[in-house]
């Protein structure tokens, strides 16, 4: 959390640390899955393409960044 590290830098207090579990989403061979995701739980084509939209979205997500290689290999 940066406002931590800002926090202890200028010696100020820090905040207090919570984890939100958002669930997770796997693929299990080419074509299936598993998920979680709010307390919903699917398998299957679904919960791939599940997968690969959280996925797609993170690649956007990075694409700014210095030396990020779209090919997946």
């Amino acid at each position: 959390m940066a406002r931590n590290l800002d926090a202890e830098l200028r010696g100020r207090p820090l905040e207090a640390f919570t984890f939100h579990d958002k669930g997770f989403v796997v693929s299990v061979g080419t074509r299936r899955g598993v998920a979680d995701i709010a307390g919903i739980t699917t398998g299957g084509r679904l919960a791939h393409l599940l997968e690969d939209a959280i996925e797609w979205e993170y690649r956007q997500s990075v694409r700014h960044l210095r030396g990020w290689d779209p090919v997946v290999g």
